[in-house]
């Protein structure tokens, strides 16, 4: 096998809750991550050695601060072999947007590479060399749907959910850093929540949703990164507001900024979409659980 074509999901996270910090200096999570159909691609060439990174996004990193070359060196660590890797990323996803892109393609080039060189290294391995880059990864590797994960983010309990949801994706042309929002998490946290309560929140939220009752999953609605980014992108809080017009169920997701609905019908979501692009002035993208 000489080269690979992959897709590399995005997600979103249906549920957050920060916990405290971590003697790490991670914050300890509990979240709902849902995978999602909007895609980047991914193909895969083999070289002789070395990783080179192609993409027409000027947004995107390709050298070393890009999470594929730091997979590529992780991985030639834990397992030396000869080649390397051309990569040439199609970028969907939006960059820094909240929507774990750059941890999904990631996992999806460590997956990738695995099979490429016939390396024979389990997910398991594959999971402990991706954590150490991103929090997200581990959940992408896994190839599960949905996902309640706590720690980092890095401990996971796959749950069952078998029906489809509806996104509308509300996508800004700048991102937010990541690290600059849990910063100001942070600085405001007092104490640390219960375990046992975030996880029953999860529980409940999930099991609405998989019966497609919006109403009641709003009444868990949680993203406690949500004010911060926010207060450093005000343009959060109008598209809240309109995409609420439409929905129960609207959140941003991870550390922003992208925001999104949910709804039971394809039909209601493109109607949707169609009208807070054009109230909020933000680029729209129905997708669905993937």
């Amino acid at each position: 096998m000489h080269s690979l074509t992959l897709k590399s999901p995005a997600k979103v996270n249906l549920y957050l809750a920060c916990r405290g910090r971590r003697r790490d200096g991670f914050t300890e999570i509990v979240t709902l991550f849902h995978r999602i159909s909007l895609c980047d691609r991914l193909r895969l060439v083999k070289s002789k050695n070395g990783i080179r990174i192609h993409c027409r996004n000027p947004k995107v990193p390709l050298g070393r601060a890009n999470l594929i070359a730091k997979a590529f060196h992780k991985l030639k660590d834990h397992k030396p072999f000869e080649g390397g890797v051309t990569v040439y990323l199609k970028k969907s996803i939006p960059v820094a947007g909240g929507l774990g892109g750059g941890s999904s393609n990631a996992a999806s080039f460590l997956a990738g590479v695995n099979k490429l060189y016939n390396l024979r290294l389990s997910r398991g391995v594959l999971c402990r060399i991706g954590s150490g880059l991103g929090s997200d990864i581990p959940f992408f590797l896994n190839g599960l749907r949905h996902v309640m994960a706590w720690g980092r983010g890095e401990k996971m309990k796959a749950v069952p959910f078998r029906n489809k949801l509806y996104f509308v994706l509300c996508i800004f042309e700048t991102g937010l850093s990541t690290g600059k929002v849990y910063k100001g998490v942070i600085k405001g946290s007092k104490k640390l929540i219960a375990l046992t309560k975030v996880t029953r929140d999860v529980t409940m939220l999930s099991d609405f949703l998989e019966h497609r009752k919006s109403d009641e999953a709003s009444r868990y609605l949680r993203n406690d990164l949500q004010s911060v980014s926010i207060r450093l992108k005000p343009a959060i809080r109008q598209v809240l507001f309109c995409l609420r017009m439409f929905t129960p169920f609207a959140l941003m997701s991870g550390s922003g900024p992208s925001v999104f609905g949910i709804f039971k019908r394809k039909t209601d979501a493109v109607k949707a979409a169609a009208r807070v692009r054009k109230a909020a002035k933000v680029r729209t993208v129905v997708c669905q659980t993937y």
